[in-house]
């Protein structure tokens, strides 16, 4: 059932897509047009005027074929130059487009985008790891299947109310996105050793509160993360290789899981394997913000010098 309200959302996404952008397939020839054009302006002529003006449109189409194949083979070398500038000219304008993609795919070997991609990847494995194991991991610490779904309900407020508050905080410039990536690492980490090394279930609830507002900091900012770092033209390239980064987690949780269940008997290993890489990823973009203080305050000293 799943799959199919999956797919029929998909199939949804086709007429608005052919709405905006209609394949070159669907475009009317223009033969088409003038032929559609021509009937409706044939259709008030009697019929021997029908075809007098179509055999007249036959001729002249002749004569205009004829005209080019003589041009085309009787090439003065005027106009066999202007011809050659002309390719030249093509050439010119293909050179920016090839170094525009060259440019685009050196995106992928620099290290802002895996710094990017890893950190969103850590994020991604973080709440599917969570949701995955938040219920299971409640109950083997004695919290009962009922009250272990409050879990789920305070993890949600958090992650819808800081969602909002991610957007007021970039609007009012009171954190950069770099900022609340921090942020958003610190609550991670935090919410996520509150659940490892607490067994009430209060605490559990407050965990997965905090853990749900770092997740909501950072979930909707992973677009202006990457405008910020690639601009906006070289956004649709470098988002594909940001979701296929983001996507590679699938390969890490089953392997993690089933290693802390069956050889630990407990998740905790999987929650503190969360939080150390959340904590790198704080000291990451900790680095990353004190780079760019440091380079805004060297340049006014280098352009006064």
């Amino acid at each position: 059932g799943t799959f199919l309200v999956l797919g029929a959302i998909c199939l949804h996404t086709f007429p608005p897509g052919i709405a905006i952008t209609s394949p070159e397939w669907m475009k009317p020839s223009l033969n088409g047009k003038k032929q559609k054009a021509a009937d409706a302006g044939n259709k008030c002529l009697p019929p021997e005027e029908t075809e007098l003006v179509a055999q007249r449109i036959e001729d002249h189409e002749e004569n205009a074929t004829c005209v080019k194949s003589g041009q085309t083979l009787n090439l003065d070398p005027s106009k066999e130059a202007s011809v050659v500038l002309t390719a030249s000219n093509e050439e010119k304008c293909r050179a920016p487009s090839q170094a525009t993609d060259r440019d685009n795919l050196r995106t992928f070997v620099t290290v802002r985008f895996w710094v990017d991609s890893l950190s969103f990847s850590v994020m991604y494995l973080a709440l599917s790891l969570f949701l995955t194991l938040a219920v299971d991991m409640a109950k083997d610490k004695g919290v009962s299947t009922m009250d272990a779904v409050f879990i789920f309900h305070a993890f949600s407020a958090g992650d819808v109310i800081f969602r909002g508050v991610s957007g007021v905080l970039l609007d009012s410039k009171f954190l950069s996105s770099d900022g609340v990536m921090l942020l958003g690492f610190i609550l991670q980490g935090v919410g996520i050793e509150i659940l490892a090394f607490t067994a009430s279930f209060p605490l559990l609830i407050v965990g997965s509160l905090v853990f749900g507002s770092g997740n909501g900091l950072r979930m909707p900012i992973a677009g202006v993360v990457l405008i910020g770092d690639f601009g906006l033209k070289a956004l649709p390239i470098v988002f594909g290789g940001f979701a296929l980064v983001c996507g590679l987690n699938v390969w890490i949780r089953a392997p993690l899981i089933g290693y802390f269940r069956d050889q630990r008997g407990t998740y905790d290993g999987v929650l503190h394997v969360l939080g150390a890489c959340s904590f790198a990823c704080v000291a990451v973009w900790a680095v990353r913000i004190c780079l760019k203080r440091w380079r805004t305050t060297r340049l006014p000293a280098t352009s006064t010098k």
